[in-house]
């Protein structure tokens, strides 16, 4: 693809994450009043459909890890997307953070360019958790795998220790709640006005989205969060970075949760179901 031709979606994007900004601010960020369609219980063995995987593009490199999976984009050193199931006995363990930050030694990425952890350091930006290792106490692999550099993105240390770390474990409890979730979450490059940092060169996005999907009577709800890559304002509460998953995939260009039934997903990604989801 030409250079002006990939800079078309980035441009959109941007335009995109405006006007969601402007629309949060007005308060008018779509209705939760969308109807609920019933469907097949949500069973373990469900998820062996993979809810939580978008729908593969041709430009995606996938990788497999024992707690999630990521496509891999060598030419951002990011992650386009990485992907869990989070089961509610996942939440228990005694898995030990290592902070061994370490670049994914998949054999499918051995031909691209990788970030490091030197790569981050006086950058600025703290290496931020995409699937969050607190997710991953289940198992002590993947926990580690958590650490890989293809998991991790550049992140302002306001965001990843505020509405980044909230929402984190507001999607802990959902899961502990209603047994399990499946999660997307990502970077958003935009017009990336901080350029990229790192002697690998690594993008910094401005800004950072998540998607989640979460059994509610029978059926399904979804929900997603759009956060700047900088400190949320003081008083801000999740509910104010939330908004329907089908504006989430205008802005990324990712097909979340294609797997539901056809009318399913139509149905309830247009939603935006905060009271059902307490977020008050």
């Amino acid at each position: 693809m030409s250079r002006n031709k990939s800079i078309f979606p980035i441009l959109i994007s941007a335009a995109i994450i405006a006007t969601f900004l402007i629309l949060k601010a007005s308060g008018d960020t779509g209705s939760g009043n969308e109807k609920l369609v019933k469907v097949e219980n949500t069973s373990r063995d469900e998820s062996a459909t993979k809810l939580e995987l978008p729908k593969k593009r041709n430009k995606d490199i996938i990788v497999t890890h024992i707690g999630y999976t990521l496509s891999y984009n060598p030419d951002y050193v990011l992650a386009n997307w990485v992907a869990y199931e989070l089961v509610d006995r996942e939440l228990e363990g005694d898995s030990q953070r290592q902070r061994n930050f370490q670049p994914d030694p998949s054999a499918v990425l051995k031909k691209y360019r990788l970030a490091t952890h030197q790569d981050y350091t006086r950058s600025g930006w703290v290496r931020g958790h995409l699937a969050p290792a607190a997710d991953m106490k289940w198992n002590q692999k993947a926990c580690d795998e958590s650490f890989y550099t293809s998991n991790i993105a550049p992140m302002k240390a306001e965001l990843n220790n505020g509405i980044w770390k909230r929402v984190e474990e507001k999607v802990r409890k959902w899961a502990q709640k209603y047994e399990r979730v499946w999660v997307i979450t990502g970077p958003v490059i935009g017009l990336n006005k901080d350029g990229r940092i790192g002697e690998n060169h690594i993008v910094v996005p401005d800004a950072f989205f998540k998607a989640v999907l979460v059994p509610y009577n029978g059926s399904y709800l979804t929900i997603g969060f759009l956060m700047e890559n900088k400190g949320a304002e003081k008083g801000s509460r999740m509910r104010d970075f939330a908004l329907p998953v089908t504006e989430l995939e205008e802005v990324t260009g990712i097909e979340m949760f294609y797997q539901l039934n056809r009318e399913t997903a139509h149905r309830i990604k247009k939603g935006l179901p905060l009271k059902e989801l307490e977020l008050y």
